[in-house]
């Protein structure tokens, strides 16, 4: 999996790292929102 992975789909950017993923989506309603998850 890349560093950092483009989705065109979903009109965002979404960047994985061991720890965790960081996902910056305008596609939910809010331009420039930033989601954060842990796994």
């Amino acid at each position: 999996m890349p560093l950092a992975e483009r989705q065109p789909a979903s009109r965002g950017l979404r960047i994985g790292g061991r720890h965790g993923s960081l996902l910056v989506s305008v596609a939910s309603g809010r331009p420039g929102a930033i989601n954060i998850r842990f796994q």
